[in-house]
């Protein structure tokens, strides 16, 4: 679908509460808004899900709560940091890091970080993509390949050996 170039349609569909809404509860990845304190302004029920969180349960808390050591300790200060230099580190930069469900247990995640400023305050988004299934899949591949390496070097030896049997045969049938 393409969208029209018409400013109406702006103004219209992107600042019409029902529409943004519809499109944030609806992805498939997680997405977060926190403010320049870290705290959860808004998530999607995706993200919810990812975290093993119930609706709403995490609005208000600090981002931090979402990630293990080192990062939980050093967030805020991430923040503090790219609104004092400006500098952006992380924002702009998908990179993959763990995340920690409300039980303890880590997964994989690709996150990307976006900023925004909106009446003076700076935001972030943070769009979340579980990596579990990819990494149990590359978890997979390297034990196949290694089977695989230790099957060629098993059948390898085997045919040496039968090679080494042909050639001493032939080496008594010459005598």
């Amino acid at each position: 679908m393409s969208i029209p170039e018409h400013p109406a349609f702006f103004d219209v569909q992107f600042q019409n509460s029902s529409f943004f809404r519809s499109i944030f509860e609806t992805a498939i990845d997680g997405i977060i808004i926190i403010d320049q304190s870290g705290r959860i302004q808004m998530i999607n029920a995706s993200a919810e899900a990812l975290f093993g969180y119930r609706d709403g349960e995490l609005i208000g808390t600090n981002v931090s709560g979402l990630m293990p050591e080192p990062h939980k300790h050093q967030h805020d200060g991430y923040i503090r940091n790219y609104l004092e230099t400006g500098v952006k580190k992380i924002i702009g930069i998908g990179r993959e890091v763990l995340g920690l469900r409300k039980d303890g247990s880590l997964f994989p995640i690709r996150l990307a970080v976006s900023n925004f400023s909106l009446d003076g305050q700076a935001f972030f988004t943070g769009v979340v993509h579980d990596l579990s299934a990819q990494k149990e899949a590359e978890r997979n591949l390297w034990y196949l390949n290694k089977n695989l390496e230790k099957m060629v070097d098993s059948r390898t030896g085997q045919l040496r050996e039968s090679l080494n049997q042909l050639n001493a045969i032939n080496r008594n049938l010459e005598f």
